[in-house]
C-alpha cells in the first residue's frame, strides 16, 4: 500500500499533463502512486499519459469512454486508489517537491483526517504572482470544523491543496449527482468530508502552485451562467446532505450565501437569466422541496433567512436579487416562514 495516491484528471491537456506529472515525480516522498485519468479527450492526452506511465512504474492510467466532467474523472481515479492518503492535482498546475512528504507527515503526526496547505498563485509559466491561500501558522483544528470550512476559514473549497485519509474521501467523492456539475463540485465533496473530520491539520507552507490560464472553465463563465451554476451546486449540496440535520444545512446555506455575494455572481437584469431558466428551475425545484422556508424568505423578503440579520451583506445582494427575485417567485410557491423542513 503506497503512502499517498495522487489523482490527476485531464481533458484535452496533452501539452500540460507532462509538466504536472513531472512535478509529482520529483516529490521527495517516493512511496506514492499517480493515477492519470483521461476524461474522454479528443486530443493526444491519453497517448501522452501512456508514455508517462511507461517511464515510471508508479503511474497508472485510465481512459474514460466519454467526457463526463472532472467530478466523474476524479471519482474514477479514486476507485483505483490504494494509498493511505489521497491528494488531487489539476493537470494545469504544479506541486512543490516536498508537498506530499510534508503533508503526509503532518497528517500522521497530528492524527488528522484532512491536511491543508498554502497555495501560490502563478502565471502560466510558473512565475509567482501572489499568495492565493496563506496561513499564519501550522496548527490543528478540532472544533467547529464544518462551520469553519463553510465560513471560508480554510480559505478555499478546492480539493487540490488538501490531503485526505482515503476512507474519508471515498465516502463522499463519487456519490451520484442529479446532473453534471463542472464548477463548485469540490465544495460539494468537501462539505461531507469536513462534516465528518475530527481533526484538520493546517500547514502554513505554500506547497501547491495554482497556475492562472485564461481558458480556465471557472474563469470563463459569464456572471449569469456562474450565478445559475452556483445555485445548482447549492441545490446538489442540499440534496446530498439534507438528511444530516439543521446544523449541516445551516452551514451549507451560509457557505453558498457567502459565495453569492461575490461580484462574479452579480446579475443586473432578469433578461440575463432567461437563457438559463430551465437549469435554474431544475435547481429551485429541489430547494423548494428540501429548503422551503429558506428559499421562501429569499423570494418574499429579498434576503435569505440565514443572513436576514447580517446587514453587511445586504448591499452586495441587492443588485442581483432584483434580477432573480421575479423568476424565483414565479417558480416557487410561497411557503410560511416557519414551514417544516425535511
Amino acid at each position: 500500500m503506497p503512502e499517498v495516491s495522487v489523482i490527476v484528471p485531464a481533458y484535452n491537456a496533452s501539452a500540460l499533463v507532462p509538466n504536472a506529472v513531472k512535478s509529482i515525480r520529483q516529490q521527495t516522498l517516493l512511496d506514492l502512486e499517480v493515477l492519470l485519468v483521461d476524461d474522454g479527450s479528443t486530443d493526444a492526452t491519453a497517448s501522452v499519459m501512456d508514455l508517462l506511465a511507461k517511464e515510471d512504474l508508479r503511474i497508472r492510467t485510465v481512459k474514460m469512454p466519454e467526457n463526463s466532467g472532472v467530478y466523474e474523472a476524479r471519482a474514477t481515479g479514486l476507485e483505483l486508489a490504494r494509498g493511505k492518503w489521497v491528494g488531487f492535482v489539476d493537470s494545469d498546475d504544479l506541486v512543490k517537491p516536498d508537498m506530499f512528504e510534508i503533508m503526509a507527515r503532518e497528517g500522521a503526526d497530528s492524527g488528522a483526517d484532512i491536511v491543508i496547505c498554502g497555495v501560490d498563485m502563478c502565471d502560466q509559466d510558473g512565475k509567482f504572482l501572489r499568495y492565493r491561500v496563506e496561513f499564519p501558522s501550522t496548527h490543528t483544528v478540532t472544533e467547529g470544523i464544518l462551520g469553519r470550512f463553510c465560513g471560508f476559514g480554510f480559505q478555499t473549497g478546492s480539493l487540490w491543496n488538501k490531503l485526505y485519509r482515503r476512507e474519508l474521501i471515498t465516502k463522499y467523492h463519487g456519490k451520484p449527482l442529479r446532473w453534471r456539475q463542472d464548477t463548485n463540485e469540490d465544495v460539494i465533496v468537501n462539505i461531507g468530508c469536513f462534516a465528518d473530520a475530527l481533526r484538520v491539520r493546517v500547514v502554513k507552507d505554500s506547497l501547491y502552485n495554482n497556475l492562472i490560464r485564461t481558458e480556465s472553465v471557472t474563469r470563463s463563465l459569464d456572471n449569469s451562467r456562474a450565478f445559475v451554476s452556483l445555485i445548482r451546486a447549492y441545490a446538489l449540496a442540499v440534496d446530498l446532505y439534507h438528511h444530516r440535520g439543521e446544523d449541516v444545512l445551516g452551514n451549507i446555506d451560509r457557505l453558498y450565501l457567502h459565495q453569492l455575494a461575490f461580484s462574479c455572481y452579480r446579475v443586473r437584469s432578469l433578461a440575463e437569466l432567461e437563457p438559463h431558466a430551465d437549469r435554474f428551475r431544475e435547481a429551485l425545484t429541489i430547494l423548494a422541496r428540501l429548503r422551503p422556508a429558506t428559499l421562501s424568505a429569499f423570494a418574499n423578503r429579498g434576503l435569505w433567512e440565514p443572513v436576514s440579520r447580517q446587514n453587511t451583506f445586504e448591499s452586495k445582494w441587492r443588485e442581483w436579487l432584483s434580477a432573480s427575485k421575479q423568476l424565483i417567485k414565479s417558480l416557487v410557491p410561497r411557503v410560511p416562514r416557519d414551514a417544516t423542513r425535511e
